[in-house]
């Protein structure tokens, strides 16, 4: 009511003139007449790392209801979306008001939003607070029954009958676009965004470490198959899950760790089951350990699982047992590499010696970063020097700051991956910062060289092919482009002579050069500002919204409380301002004197309120302040109306 009143009083114009009412002025004018405040957005510059990722135009359901328009956040950081509009066509709106976390998805209902997704056609906008248009996308064809258009991970739009609310998009193998229906071939196939396999298990535990339950605790895992991307795969153990929620490739009979700081799965000494699932939450592989003995890991072996005094993480399980156990005293190895015996550091050999060196080694190496963690793995990054190249793997995913060019020298423990050399080390402090170079020219290669493997190369060559993330060369060369680096496949076209800069990577699987970011790759179409640009576009890997992705229930935000003690201040002040003001209103109206004349005869309350008003007045049935103010006098002096005759008080000459 008192809002209702401000703007009408702001309307007429009685108050606004006064300095300190007009902030409590513009408060109301943005205040709902229920006394909500509307909604209000943060101030710019606003979030790039939002895009739209999955339409459903026509739910087999009801459409009135189950339609819906998917959001992803790409960035590393929660965005708060308040403010943000979606739109359709038609031009009907739907203003957001929540957040969305980082690497996650959010659903918009058409319950919710109003927007009608029409299902033979329709553009639906994403718009940041500011009106600025930040995405768009367009669908001309007539929608299937459960059947979204979804974004793909090479940034394209396709149709897929996997519907994902709330989740990555997958795309059913044989999936086409419209137009590709009436064409019997298909340029790029849409690859599933999920991998699974039976061949992925769990290998080895260490619930009780030497060192701290809280930062040394770990869970191996072992691929016994093809190489396989462990997206969407999780671990649990009941009561905490770990999701993993980016692109992690674990080569065939290879080993993947997972540090307790990164799945936050801390393992009970007394005992517990710990699960693998695949994306489907089907399990995969589970083990049940009974209480541990510090310093020992739980491992498999050939089928068993038993304790062993020595613990052999991301390599080849071994039993050994304590010598005070007489029954189990031999030692029973898996694999001949790995010993009790203390190694020797190996000091200042080239990349190509320590390549060459057992494993095991621990080596000091000295070489030029090619390109930074977290873009082919959070795991691992490239370093060259003149005579080959090398993988540098941290199980912890622990590096200090590093750019391309660093000069480093390295310390850690040979070791093979896939049939790929690498360089184990145990912390951030094993690599040193030694100097800086601006340039790092590629190797200019025609055909592969063992000693070239992890080196900085270049090629040339027409496009021949493309499959998912693999572009063949016309001269029998492979490209893959890694989803960390932000590069789009579209940049390859066919027939199109393209050069390539990237590692050479060489392992059991295949020969292929990785490009590391969008200048890597040069076209007659394609420019470096683009593809680099592409990176926010490109759909990082992420899981399940399911309770942890967005807050986005209506008043969830915490409310500013402070301001309103302002606004209560200011509003009393107006309110006894008005009062004051009244009164003086009411002491110089006449219509005051023949009211109180008429109640003095009442009797009751209203006569002693009479009586007490009369004595505010003079003789002349005026009230006092109009006697004794300056502008009192003035207006009974200048006054034209008489008053009531009920109130007119006649002198009578006193007798002598």
């Amino acid at each position: 009511m008192l809002l209702a009143q401000l703007r009408w009083v702001s309307c007429i114009g009685l108050i606004s003139s006064i300095p300190f009412l007009t902030p409590l002025l513009a408060w109301a004018e943005c205040t709902d007449e229920d006394g909500e405040e509307e909604t209000t957005t943060t101030a710019g510059p606003y979030s790039t790392a939002i895009q739209l990722s999955e339409l459903l135009p026509n739910p087999s359901t009801s459409e009135t209801e189950d339609e819906f328009i998917e959001l992803y956040n790409s960035g590393d950081e929660e965005v708060d979306l308040t403010g943000w509009q979606l739109v359709d066509e038609s031009g009907q709106t739907h203003t957001i008001d929540g957040s969305i976390g980082a690497k996650r998805y959010y659903a918009w209902y058409r319950s919710d939003t109003k927007i009608s997704l029409n299902n033979t056609g329709d553009t639906i906008s994403l718009l940041q607070p500011d009106g600025t248009e930040l995405d768009s996308v367009s669908y001309d064809d007539s929608a299937d029954d459960d059947t979204s258009y979804a974004l793909t991970s090479d940034a394209s739009w396709e149709w897929t009958t996997e519907l994902t609310p709330y989740l990555a998009n997958t795309f059913p193998e044989t999936t086409t676009t419209k137009e590709d229906e009436t064409d019997d071939t298909t340029d790029d196939p849409v690859q599933p965004s999920y991998e699974y396999s039976d061949d992925v298990t769990l290998s080895e535990l260490l619930p009780d470490p030497e060192g701290s339950d809280t930062t040394d605790e770990w869970i191996e895992v072992y691929n016994s198959g093809k190489t396989i991307d462990l997206y969407g795969w999780m671990l649990t153990d009941g009561s905490h899950e770990y999701v993993i929620d980016e692109s992690l490739e674990l080569s065939a009979n290879s080993y993947q760790l997972f540090a307790v700081t990164d799945t936050g799965i801390s393992l009970n000494n007394s005992g517990e089951t710990i699960q693998l699932l695949d994306p489907q939450n089907k399990v995969i592989s589970e083990v049940t350990y009974p209480a541990a003995t510090t310093g020992e890991s739980y491992a498999l072996v050939s089928g068993v699982w038993q304790w062993t005094t020595t613990p052999t993480p991301e390599d080849s399980n071994v039993i050994t047992v304590t010598e005070t156990d007489e029954d189990t005293a031999d030692t029973v190895a898996e694999s001949a590499d790995t010993t009790n015996a203390d190694t020797t550091q190996t000091s200042g050999l080239s990349i190509l010696a320590a390549k060459q060196q057992p494993s095991g080694e621990e080596v000091n190496l000295t070489g030029t970063v090619l390109v930074l963690p977290d873009t082919f793995s959070s795991n691992y990054f490239y370093m060259q020097d003149e005579t080959s190249g090398i993988q540098i793997y941290s199980s912890n995913k622990s590096f200090p700051e590093l750019e391309i060019g660093d000069v480093i020298t390295v310390t850690g423990k040979t070791s093979t991956s896939n049939g790929e050399p690498k360089i184990n080390i145990s912390s951030a402090s094993d690599i040193v910062v030694t100097d800086h170079v601006d340039t790092i020219t590629p190797l200019e290669i025609e055909s592969f060289v063992t000693d070239n493997a992890g080196r900085l190369v270049q090629v040339s060559g027409e496009v021949a092919s493309k499959s998912g993330s693999t572009i063949t060369l016309d001269n029998d060369w492979d490209i893959y482009v890694k989803r960390g680096t932000g590069i789009s496949t579209s940049v390859f076209a066919e027939g199109e002579l393209v050069t390539v800069v990237g590692v050479l990577v060489s392992n059991e699987d295949a020969i292929q050069i990785w490009p590391r970011l969008g200048t890597d790759v040069t076209n007659a179409t394609a420019v470096a500002s683009t593809t680099t640009a592409l990176h926010d576009a490109v759909i990082a890997p992420t899981y399940a919204a399911s309770d942890q992705t967005v807050s986005i229930p209506a008043g969830s935000a915490p409310k500013d409380y402070g301001r309103w003690w302002i606004w209560l201040a200011v509003s009393a002040g107006v309110v006894a301002l008005s009062l004051r003001l009244g009164r003086i209103v009411w002491l110089r109206t006449l219509v005051r004197n023949w009211i109180v004349a008429r109640a003095r005869g009442w009797g009751g309350p209203l006569g002693r309120w009479a009586a007490s008003e009369k004595s505010t007045m003079g003789l002349g049935g005026q009230n006092q302040y109009r006697g004794s103010h300056p502008a009192g006098r003035t207006a009974a002096s200048t006054n034209l109306l008489s008053p009531p005759s009920a109130v007119r008080y006649v002198p009578v000459q006193r007798q002598s």
